[in-house]
């Protein structure tokens, strides 16, 4: 198990950086936790199940669950974020900055 932590910047473009020495280009991303402080998310809408729309929030989220990949050193993550009054939102996640908090992934590699 490997853990790598972000504390400033894009969730997914830090740990593309943060894999890349040690290289590590296959691994099963079992979880992550902590605050974002935006995000924006991919769903697949019911009535067009072939096409995926953009969601975007400006508002915190606390990460409460995550499961991903690393495939040949690219990082797709699926995450829901508890958002204001116990809401929570899902997706493929397109962009999660990290500013006033942190996140820990913790990476399970393949190889």
């Amino acid at each position: 198990m490997r853990i790598f932590e972000v504390r400033n910047g894009d969730l997914i473009e830090s740990l593309t950086r943060q894999i890349k020495a040690p290289w590590i280009p296959d691994a099963a991303i079992v979880t992550v936790v902590g605050i974002v402080d935006d995000f924006a998310v991919l769903t697949t809408p019911s009535d067009d199940p072939g096409t995926q729309r953009l969601h975007e929030y400006d508002k915190p989220g606390g990460i409460v669950s995550a499961v991903g990949e690393v495939r040949d050193g690219q990082v797709r993550l699926h995450a829901s974020f508890a958002v204001d009054e116990g809401r929570v939102i899902g997706g493929h996640v397109q962009r999660a900055t990290i500013g006033r908090h942190f996140a820990r992934v913790y990476l399970l590699p393949t190889e």
